[in-house]
């Protein structure tokens, strides 16, 4: 028997997060510019580096990132606190 994969048997289309469209990065890789190379030998041979972002600092480009829609998804939350969300991303709502 084969499975129907139709969007019939999706979840609702507004109740899912979309992870692909709204990244969590917390390290990013950065590359040299050629000017940065040409001033540098070691740039020139690594190309590039790790950048971090703190906590905070990434759940604000997460948010950011987001439509409208998928926060809303997000506050819809059961027993979603606004002051509790705040305290651990650093973003009002």
């Amino acid at each position: 028997m084969q499975r129907d994969s139709s969007p019939a048997q999706a979840q609702p289309e507004n109740k899912i997060l979309k992870r692909r469209t709204n990244p969590f990065i917390l390290t990013e890789w950065i590359y040299y510019t050629d000017e940065e190379k040409a001033q540098d030998k070691a740039k020139e041979l690594i190309g590039g580096y790790l950048k971090k972002y703190d906590f905070k600092d990434a759940c604000a480009g997460w948010w950011k990132s987001m439509s409208e829609g998928n926060r809303e998804i997000v506050k819809q939350i059961p027993n979603f606190d606004t002051d509790k969300f705040y305290d651990i991303t650093g973003i009002r709502v």
